[in-house]
């Protein structure tokens, strides 16, 4: 960007830099501070911290976090950490115990029943933010209405932990998950709630191979093997095989006669996709069959 004198720079999440020399230095002090974090995490990852335990110990060093540009606004440390702790390792911490955890309503229900009930693990989270200690007690709470859902004090003391984490939070993207979590938890909703957004429009000028993508993770499991043709406002075909309840496509130039065929608008399959019509009976053989 030296070199090609580039005065005016308007990147995402950002306000906009005016002057080659103030964009040269916006884009070398953001290089560094990816690189900081990326190299610090694998440092610490080769140490054997957890991805938790590096994002609370990371912290940039004083000539980087005294600019106003790396405010963690948008993105965060500890978020991105966690993303480059991910990228290389994955889910799995290393830990055994971690393998195969019970799904999360299981170890609620055993965590409540170690800590006397709800009740008692109810007056503990409210403790434990008199004392300052919101993640903690949001994640009691959040072990009461797992098993209790609507249990209503719960509900109440959550909120109002998401709310105190939510103000406190720098990046408004956490801050937009507390604030809108609490909103539910109370029922309430946003001034700035709008009507559902049409997508048709939008929709129309995806390719027919999103769609086709996003039946395939409708199918259901033990779907009989089958081979099938599809033809889209009778120009767009796509030969879609299914088999062990796994399903392919392909797109060809024209059709077989001898094979079925689904003959669909691509506003009808948009919409049979998406639940939001009715089908005839050729659809729901073909459709309802597989999803």
């Amino acid at each position: 960007m030296r070199k090609q004198k580039t005065e005016i720079l308007i990147s995402q999440h950002h306000w906009p830099v005016w002057g080659n020399k103030n964009i040269s230095e916006f884009i070398t002090l953001h290089r560094d501070v990816y690189k900081f974090l990326h190299d610090q995490t694998l440092k610490m990852m080769n140490q054997g911290y957890t991805a938790d335990e590096i994002a609370e110990k990371i912290q940039l060093p004083e000539n980087l976090n005294k600019h106003l540009s790396i405010g963690g606004y948008y993105g965060s440390i500890k978020h991105n950490v966690k993303g480059i702790y991910q990228y290389y390792i994955g889910w799995f911490d290393g830990n055994p115990a971690n393998l195969d955890m019970l799904p999360r309503k299981q170890r609620s229900l055993k965590y409540i029943h170690t800590m006397g009930g709800e009740d008692a693990v109810l007056q503990t989270a409210i403790d434990a933010k008199k004392q300052g200690e919101e993640r903690w007690a949001a994640e009691l709470l959040n072990h009461i209405l797992t098993v209790n859902p609507k249990k209503t004090a719960a509900q109440e003391a959550l909120a109002e932990v998401y709310l105190t984490l939510g103000y406190d939070a720098e990046s408004i993207a956490w801050r937009n998950f507390y604030i809108s979590a609490a909103k539910d938890l109370r029922q309430e909703k946003s001034s700035s709630d709008r009507k559902r957004i049409d997508m048709s429009a939008i929709l129309q000028q995806a390719p027919v191979s999103v769609f086709l993508d996003k039946l395939s993770t409708l199918l259901k499991v033990n779907t009989p093997d089958s081979l099938t043709q599809i033809s889209i406002d009778k120009h767009d075909f796509y030969e879609i095989s299914i088999h062990n309840s796994v399903m392919n496509y392909k797109k060809i130039h024209q059709l077989d006669p001898k094979k079925t065929t689904l003959n669909l608008s691509k506003n009808n399959f948009i919409a049979i996709i998406n639940h939001t019509t009715l089908l005839d009976d050729q659809q729901q053989f073909f459709l309802i069959a597989l999803i």
